[in-house]
């Protein structure tokens, strides 16, 4: 650069605090970009959005959305795409002449945590070769949803990550940071004034980290967390998940079930044996913050596959459906007898908490 920037310690301690600020702020509009990229999605299915949280604890809930299977995977993936967009839009339009070098700051932190956010693309595809990835994510479920080969994934995210940072280096950005990084540690200081900048920026770090780890020891942790691929055939028995409820609150439960052919009644119930919540489909998703109010106590969800056309009504009758003839003889329109042969694939996820 051809002219440098010549900072006085109170300017280098309010850039700095701009950091901060900015890392914080950057929170706020990440989520708000990814938890709107899934509400966009949903509403574009015929769903509606009941629930909007931004900030650590982040989660839209979504209901009566109908997914396609490529509906399913642009679910997953829009929480990414939206905030590239927005990135690749702002750095489009980044001035590098501007004076004033918060705006540079704020970019810089742009730039940098919106790219960061592609690192989960590339480790959690990677992950899935050689262990079980994380439950009920936005990855894994894209995962599950495309059938796309995990290395592919990773290769592309990685792609994208490289990609940014050719943009902003092409825009002049990272260029701009390194100077004003320059500026503020390559002059001299009187010890006096050095320490006491140094204790305020630990200071409001240490606040900044203590805050986040504070909050991760004390947000809940799932009560039920699950994935599973599976082939159903005619010896398939039930699957049953137990899990305990700590406290009694309403709790967030988000549903995958991708099946082929074949329908799946889920079903949890309480320690007496009281029905406490039930779904009957071929394949839905169901993402709902406080959908779900649990008393403290042993639960189980039961997953009953309903593998003869035949039997369906028997079932409906028991577990209290009340479908129309009409109803039920769109359902049986479901099963497939060609797959019934090799098995009914089953791709379920769920997380409580």
């Amino acid at each position: 650069m051809k002219e440098g920037i010549d900072l006085n310690l109170q300017q280098r301690l309010r850039y700095s605090c701009g950091m901060i600020g900015s890392g914080v702020l950057m929170v706020y509009l990440y989520t708000l970009l990814h938890e709107g990229g899934h509400a966009l999605v949903g509403i574009l299915y015929g769903g509606k959005v009941n629930r909007f949280v931004l900030g650590l604890n982040a989660h839209v809930s979504i209901s009566d959305a109908v997914y396609s299977q490529v509906g399913r995977a642009l679910q997953n993936v829009a929480g990414l795409l939206l905030p590239l967009l927005f990135l690749i839009i702002a750095l489009v339009v980044y001035q590098t002449k501007c004076k004033n070098a918060l705006y540079h700051i704020f970019y810089g932190a742009l730039w940098l945590s919106f790219s960061c956010s592609l690192l989960a693309w590339v480790i959690i595809p990677f992950m899935d070769l050689f262990a079980t990835p994380p439950m009920g994510d936005d990855i894994t479920n894209f995962l599950m949803n495309t059938s796309l080969h995990p290395l592919a994934v990773s290769l592309a995210a990685l792609l994208l990550i490289a990609g940014l940072a050719l943009l902003a280096f092409k825009r002049g950005l990272l260029c701009k940071i390194a100077e004003i990084f320059r500026a503020l540690f390559q002059a001299e200081f009187r010890k006096g004034k050095l320490v006491f900048l140094i204790k305020v920026i630990i200071g409001v770090a240490l606040v900044f980290i203590v805050g986040l780890v504070g909050f991760r020891i004390l947000a809940p942790e799932p009560v039920l967390e699950t994935s599973f691929v599976m082939t159903v055939g005619l010896d398939t028995e039930d699957v049953k998940l137990p899990f305990e409820a700590k406290q009694s609150k309403p709790y967030s439960m988000d549903l995958t079930l991708d099946g082929q052919g074949i329908l799946t009644d889920i079903q949890i119930y309480n320690e007496e044996g009281t029905r406490v919540y039930q779904t009957l489909a071929e394949s839905f998703t169901h993402n709902g913050y406080g959908s779900l109010k649990l008393e403290k106590g042993q639960y189980e969800m039961v997953l009953t596959f309903l593998q003869e056309p035949q039997d369906m009504e028997a079932h409906f009758r028991i577990m209290g459906y009340d479908f129309t003839r009409d109803e039920i003889e769109a359902l049986k329109k479901i099963y497939d007898p060609d797959t019934r042969a090799t098995g009914y694939p089953i791709k379920f996820s769920a997380t409580i908490k």
